[in-house]
């Protein structure tokens, strides 16, 4: 069971602090210095507060500045180089959330071979169109196919070593 404090029991402390507080900044030697100190202070607390609400609507407007700047294509520079083109690619293909392990990529002067397996027709359209979206791609070979189906690159070459067989 908790106790209820009586008001009447705080009047006293809280009229000495009062006291004390007033007797402080009221004292006729150093009083008006400690007044314009807290004034100070307060004065310097709100400079702060404002400096920092400034800063952070700078850093707000700047992340959206950015964001619609990049959704427009800016920030995102050519490669230099077929190397740098391949990581681009690889980048782009595993945030597709593509089994990485099933796909080979190969870059060679600007032209991306994409090599293995996919789970169906759209996924296989949708990795192409992601790849060719790619900056620094010329070109696209999309060697992909379904599972039990020929790639695309040796189907005539099985079709032809069937018939002769």
């Amino acid at each position: 069971m908790s106790r209820r404090v009586n008001p009447r029991t705080l009047r006293l402390p809280v009229a000495t602090a009062l006291g004390v507080g007033l007797g402080y900044l009221l004292d006729p030697d150093r009083g008006k210095a400690r007044r314009r100190r807290i004034a100070e202070q307060a004065a310097a607390g709100l400079r702060r507060q404002r400096r920092r609400a400034l800063a952070q609507a700078r850093f707000r407007r700047g992340r959206l500045r950015g964001r619609m700047l990049r959704s427009v294509g800016a920030g995102s520079t050519e490669p230099v180089d077929d190397v740098e083109v391949k990581q681009q690619v690889q980048r782009a293909h595993h945030a597709s959330h593509v089994d990485a392990n099933a796909i080979t990529v190969e870059v060679s002067d600007r032209t991306a071979v994409l090599r293995g397996q996919a789970r169906d027709r759209a996924e296989i359209d949708r990795i192409g169109q992601l790849v060719e979206r790619v900056p620094g791609v010329r070109r696209l070979r999309n060697l992909l196919h379904e599972p039990g189906e020929p790639p695309p690159n040796k189907a005539d070459a099985l079709r032809l070593g069937h018939r002769a067989g």
